[in-house]
């Protein structure tokens, strides 16, 4: 979902003005965010090794999921870019849920290939 962020500068200044004035910031951003997926990719093979990068992940989520929800409170950002801050949110609450779970020695609610459809 990332990855196609690279290329969408110029859509997102015509979509949502104005223009991006410090590209860096933007190719950053997203350069930044793709090395995270990939690190929540090496932290699903086992949460139990890499339990303690999973506040840093926690971290990662909440501080975007906070700053959605006070830039929509001044009015500088539209609800459509807020609402997407709640499935980084529910992210956020699993890896909060793993921490404390891989803490205590819990059995995983995940049973089975975690990619599988399940309802």
């Amino acid at each position: 979902m990332l990855v196609p962020g690279f290329f969408g500068e110029k859509m997102l200044a015509e979509m949502m003005p104005p223009a991006i004035t410090h590209p860096e910031f933007f190719y950053g951003f997203f350069g930044v965010a793709v090395a995270w997926q990939v690190a929540f990719l090496i932290i699903s093979r086992d949460p139990q090794r890499f339990r303690p990068i999973i506040p840093a992940a926690i971290l990662e989520k909440l501080t975007y999921c906070v700053a959605c929800g006070v830039l929509l409170k001044m009015g500088r950002i539209p609800l459509v870019v807020a609402l997407g801050r709640r499935r980084r949110f529910r992210i956020e609450r699993t890896f909060y849920h793993f921490l404390f779970q891989a803490h205590t020695g819990a059995d995983s609610p995940i049973t089975g290939d975690p990619f599988a459809y399940s309802h």
